[in-house]
């Protein structure tokens, strides 16, 4: 383009308009990757960012835009710090993050970038993968890549119970939240870190109605306690599910309205009412949780 021949008679790159703007500020404006090269590969600007402008860009993140994942390779080889701030205390791996360029996230990290910065709202990239994109491919790219999976949250919540709790308030059991736990707890996170009500993951994890089980043990073999007790007192147990400790004892009760299914609707109202002494006693579903125990125990001995 012109500006590479301007370029190359020497012509400033330095200078600016009335308005305070120089070239290289139109060329990010208006993303124009030819021109961006011109200065880039003439090693100028490798670390610009068009701070002045409502959407500022870093090289990184035009990259991103572009979905040019060589060039962003090329840039930083050349020079171009990983952990340039775009706005905001954004970082490149922030922007791949809130974008969902899983792409250009798996580029970044290759690039030896700090995984746990924060921005200006205190949020690391991990904390923004939970927050927005509710996926467990970018939770695992970044801890397989070395992010801090115990890190607090900006709010000093942490990344495992707050996934428990998010699938706990889950509207379907089939969310993708549940995946996005089981990579939390494969990269190592802190397995008895509590929320502001002292709740851990296993406290949430034992009022799930379904899919409980799995996640019990799996918790409890990254070494989640038993003993924990929240703000409440109450240490986490596996609750009786919604069917049995409601629904149940509802078929139960029009089940009696027929002299016939007496007999059977007591039998349902009492397991119903039975569900409901036993969760409020901090003790729920206590056989289903000793048979959970016993074979999570008998898989970490080897047995």
């Amino acid at each position: 383009p012109a500006v590479a021949y301007l370029l190359d008679q020497n012509a400033p790159s330095d200078s600016v308009d009335n308005a305070g703007d120089q070239a290289i500020d139109f060329a990010y404006a208006n993303k124009d990757k030819a021109c961006c090269r011109a200065f880039w590969e003439r090693g100028r600007f490798l670390n610009h960012v068009n701070s002045r402008h409502a959407s500022p860009e870093s090289p990184l993140t035009l990259c991103l835009g572009w979905e040019d994942l060589e060039l962003m390779r090329l840039l930083v080889k050349e020079g171009t710090d990983p952990n340039i701030r775009h706005r905001a205390g954004l970082s490149a791996v922030h922007a791949a993050v809130d974008r969902e360029n899983f792409a250009g996230l798996e580029t970044l990290v290759n690039l030896r970038p700090d995984l746990n910065a924060r921005d200006d709202l205190a949020r690391t990239p991990l904390e923004m993968a939970l927050r927005q994109s509710h996926d467990d491919r970018p939770i695992r790219i970044l801890c397989e890549a070395g992010a801090d999976p115990s890190l607090p949250m900006a709010d000093g919540d942490y990344p495992l119970v707050f996934s428990a709790r998010c699938l706990r308030g889950s509207v379907s059991e089939g969310h993708s939240w549940r995946p996005v736990i089981l990579a939390l707890i494969s990269a190592g996170a802190a397995a008895n870190s509590t929320d502001a009500d002292g709740n851990t993951a296993l406290h949430y994890c034992g009022r799930l109605d379904s899919g409980k089980s799995e996640l019990w043990g799996r918790l409890r073999r990254a070494g989640a306690s038993k003993n924990i007790r929240n703000h409440r007192g109450r240490t986490p147990y596996l609750h009786f599910s919604r069917i049995t400790r409601d629904e149940l004892g509802l078929v139960g009760a029009l089940a009696c309205a027929s002299i016939i299914f007496i007999p059977l609707g007591l039998v349902g109202i009492t397991a119903a009412v039975g569900a409901r002494v036993l969760d409020k006693a901090g003790i729920g579903n206590f056989w289903i949780q000793k048979k959970v125990e016993r074979r999570y125990r008998a898989r970490n001995e080897g047995v």
